[in-house]
């Protein structure tokens, strides 16, 4: 594996790194394109399968600058340059119709946009997140979808040539710092941008009244009964005064980050301003149900334990934020929400074993999934392509198995792995944000990065790398050989050790069906078939032999 990595570094470093001309990504050669830096195509671009757009975001992983100027192209695809992070600069298409959504979405390094003549629409979220962003000129009246140029920390210019205001999503440019930003449009017309829907925000003084005019619009998941109430908004660009019942400390943190967050840093904890109490209601008939009262006076978060309350708070924090145009609403009507959830379990599945995710990324997520509700990451630490954590047991599968170089035609470096003291550290923020961590050990399939390690693990003890293309390996966890189980079980006494979640996934797909050939093959497999009985040679018994592996590796983790 060390051997193979070592040539196609030599490989790629001899590659051609200077700018260069072609009319379409399939007239580079697969080095050329993971080396490529700053790179122009001129050619008809394609948008679909295995597309020019696909290859140049996907392969084209340490590029800087692209410039697609004369290229034939009239639509940037959704999703066509997330989250890249060495993108400095890249000139659109000229005969560009469309910006897809999330088209450039994250590129923190982009410093400048121009968005030419011809463009009709900027899909949501287009730009948003590009942070380094400093100035955006655009030459027509492209329609302009919701947070398309949202969070925008570093933007100082923005340019229109349009006399009229191209017709913006009041979102548009959420979270502009209006101190900081320069609008410049033709003479003239400054008094129809000051009126216009999303460009009014770029005027110091524009006196739009923003509240929740209507919470259900506000609210995701939509919460189980909603009633708003008669009487006074509740003003909260205010201080506060946070009232916590014993038990509730957590909440009461969490309430005025919450606060801090969208007003300011003008909570505090005197007995005076705008209150806001949480308390338990052994009433409530669900331990994650709650309600939130909200009138004149401040607002009552109440929940059937802590969780309740929490999830109370996340509520409200998304009353706070309203329809997203600015930070925080001015106001909240009164009303009266009562809620408690349809399922119990509402993970979001994350997979860091093909593409390492940095472990402060991985943090990121779980303030992000407590506001919508979301109670468990599903953490999928494991698989063909890398060994995710640390096994203090095993230091070979991290210093081994958690790097290698590419997935399928994508020619670059993946590696990376979790100590045990970052999953505590990640355990102990997901229990302040009521998110459970529930690992992911898979098996007895998708074991080809432990199985490059200990190759006794596996039935014919062959000796595989850690896979770089997707698909199914033939290469399983042998159920016939003690030496799995005293693998596993020292992996899992150190996995319950590190999370204490009552759930732990032990994969179990792709192991049979169809039917592979290894355990077919295997004499150990066959002589524990013998020893359990099992007769069928229709390949359905190796169905049973994966139930035998797992009732004893269960067996073990019960008694854990």
């Amino acid at each position: 594996m060390r051997k193979f990595f070592l040539l196609s570094a030599t490989t790629l470093l001899s590659a051609v790194v200077s700018a260069q001309t072609v009319a379409r990504m399939d007239d580079l050669k697969p080095e050329q394109k993971s080396m490529a830096v700053s790179l122009k195509l001129t050619g008809e671009l394609t948008t679909t399968g295995n597309s020019d757009y696909r290859q140049l975001r996907d392969l084209c992983f340490q590029m800087r600058s692209v410039d697609l100027s004369e290229a034939q192209s009239t639509a940037i695809p959704n999703n066509e340059f997330p989250s890249r992070n060495q993108l400095e600069q890249i000139t659109l298409p000229t005969a560009a119709k469309s910006i897809g959504s999330q088209a450039f979405f994250a590129c923190d390094k982009l410093g400048k946009i121009t968005i030419p003549a011809g463009v009709e629409s900027i899909g949501a979220a287009a730009f948003s997140g590009c942070t380094a962003l400093e100035e955006i000129t655009i030459k027509g009246n492209p329609q302009i979808g919701e947070y398309a140029f949202a969070r925008l920390a570093g933007l100082k210019t923005v340019r229109v040539d349009s006399k009229v205001p191209p017709k913006a999503d009041a979102t548009a440019f959420y979270g502009l710092n209006r101190k900081n930003v320069k609008l410049i449009v033709p003479t003239g017309s400054e008094k129809l941008y000051r009126k216009a829907a999303g460009w009014s925000l770029f005027f110091a003084d524009a006196k739009e009244k923003y509240q929740v005019s209507y919470p259900p619009y506000c609210l995701v998941p939509f919460p189980a009964e909603l009633r708003l109430q008669k009487g006074a908004d509740l003003k909260v660009k205010t201080a506060w005064n946070i009232i916590a019942a014993d038990g509730l400390a957590n909440e009461a943190t969490q309430a005025r980050r919450v606060l801090t967050e969208r007003i300011g840093n003008i909570v505090n904890s005197r007995k005076r301003g705008t209150q806001i109490t949480l308390a338990l209601d052994n009433s409530l008939t669900d331990d994650e149900a709650y309600t939130l009262a909200v009138d004149a006076k401040g607002v009552t978060a109440k929940g059937k334990t802590a969780r309740g309350v929490f999830y109370a708070l996340m509520t409200l924090d998304q009353l706070l934020r309203g329809n997203g145009s600015t930070e925080c609403a001015d106001a909240i009507p009164a009303l009266f929400i009562s809620d408690k959830p349809r399922t119990h379990v509402r993970e979001l599945m994350v997979d860091p074993a093909r593409t390492f995710i940095p472990f402060e990324d991985l943090k990121a997520f779980v303030p992000e999934m407590a506001r919508y509700k979301l109670n468990a990451m599903h953490l999928h630490l494991v698989d063909d392509q890398a060994w995710r954590i640390e096994i203090k047991k095993y230091p070979q599968l991290t210093a081994q198995a958690s790097s290698r170089w590419g997935q399928d035609d994508i020619q670059m470096p993946y590696k990376g792995y979790y100590t045990q003291e970052q999953m505590r550290e990640l355990v102990k923020l997901g229990a302040e944000y009521h998110v459970d961590i529930v690992p992911e050990i898979e098996m007895p399939g998708h074991e080809v990065a432990a199985i490059s390690v200990f190759p006794e693990l596996t039935c014919h003890q062959r000796q595989v790398p850690v896979r770089t293309t997707c698909g199914v390996s033939n290469e399983l966890l042998c159920p016939g050989n003690d030496f799995t189980y005293e693998f596993l079980g020292n992996v899992f006494k150190e996995i319950v050790d590190i999370f204490p979640s009552k759930y732990i996934h032990l994969g179990g797909d792709e192991a049979g069906n169809p039917a592979l050939d290894c355990w077919t093959d295997c004499p150990k497999c066959q002589a524990l078939k013998q020893k359990l009985g099992i007769q069928t040679t229709d390949r359905s018994e190796n169905w049973r032999l994966q139930g035998c592996l797992f009732d004893r590796l269960i067996e073990r983790l019960r008694e854990r």
